[in-house]
Parts: structure tokens; C-alpha cells; sequence
């Protein structure tokens, strides 16, 4: 992945400012570790994807809260992929778990401030939309922007909603 990132861009189809995000596949092994070791050292992102079209591709909140930590102790900034249409963590449609993208936000400040693992799990796992909005409100939430970049998902109008009816916009 690296040498495609940098014959893109001795090519000029990459300027160097634009941001790489990459999938690590697989559990969090050492192999795993090492490739995003390798991603940092070269500032490539990480991108870690949190859903899909069947149940096995959402991750768990511990598996989630792994990748935060590991993201944060690279000091490499993240997007998250599928599945992060609403803000808050609920059972979809599907009967899949799925994160929310306010969750992994704040989870990302909390991983940040130094919160345990198991704080981070409980952060993601919170499926409160008032306990979500009350603990929103008094983060920085800036802060964790720096590392949580962005997120995927199929609409823009879901989060959109969401956040308009939680009172967040």
C-alpha cells in the first residue's frame, strides 16, 4: 500500500496533502499492529470499518475500542466505514449492533484523555440518546476531531436527522 501511495504520487495523481486511509483487514493480532505501525510511520490514516451487509462485519465494542487506542498510541487519525447511519448505538433493522457515530466520537476523546479500555467499551456501548447528548455536551469534542475524522454511511440525511432530534444542530 505504501509504495502504491508513493508512486501515486510521484506520478501527480496524489498531491501529498490528501489523506490516505487504510484498511488494516483482520483481528488486532501483532501482525496487525505492525502494519499499522508501518501506516503511521509514513502518515498514512487508518480506516476502520464498522458494519456492512451482514452481522459478522460490526465489530464489538472491545474490538472497536482496540483500534481507537491503537489509532491514538500511532497518533494517527481514523475514519470509520458502514453501518454509522444514527448517532447513537441501537440494534438496526437487521438485528446487527450497530455503532453510533456520536459514541465512537466520544469514545475518541475519551481514549484521548486517558480513559481505561473498559470505559471506551462503555462509552461505545451506551445506547442512552440523554446519557450520548449529556456526555457530548460537556466534551471537547474538537479535540477528538483531530483523530476521528470522519464516517461513512448510505445517507447523509440519517445523521442529519438524528442529530436535529437529539438537539445537537
Amino acid at each position: 500500500m505504501v509504495a502504491a501511495v508513493d508512486a501515486a504520487r510521484a506520478e501527480g495523481l496524489l498531491d501529498e496533502d490528501t489523506p490516505v486511509h487504510v484498511e488494516v483487514p483482520g483481528d488486532l493480532t501483532a501482525g496487525w499492529l505492525r502494519a499499522a505501525d508501518e501506516l503511521a510511520a509514513v502518515e498514512l490514516h487508518l480506516k476502520f470499518r464498522t458494519g456492512g451487509t451482514e452481522t459478522h462485519q460490526f465489530p464489538s465494542e472491545d474490538q472497536l475500542a482496540s483500534r481507537i487506542d491503537a489509532a491514538l498510541d500511532r497518533e494517527t487519525p481514523f475514519k470509520a466505514t458502514a453501518g454509522l447511519h444514527h448517532a447513537v448505538r441501537h440494534t438496526g433493522a437487521d438485528g446487527a449492533e450497530h455503532h453510533g457515530f456520536l459514541n465512537v466520537l466520544l469514545a475518541t476523546r475519551h481514549a484521548f484523555d486517558g480513559a481505561g479500555h473498559e470505559d471506551v467499551v462503555a462509552t461505545l456501548a451506551d445506547r442512552d440518546p440523554a446519557s450520548v447528548v449529556a456526555a457530548a455536551a460537556a466534551a471537547d469534542l474538537t479535540g477528538a476531531r483531530r483523530w476521528f475524522t470522519s464516517f461513512g454511511s448510505c445517507s447523509f440525511r440519517d445523521p442529519l436527522a438524528d442529530l436535529q432530534q437529539l438537539g445537537l444542530l
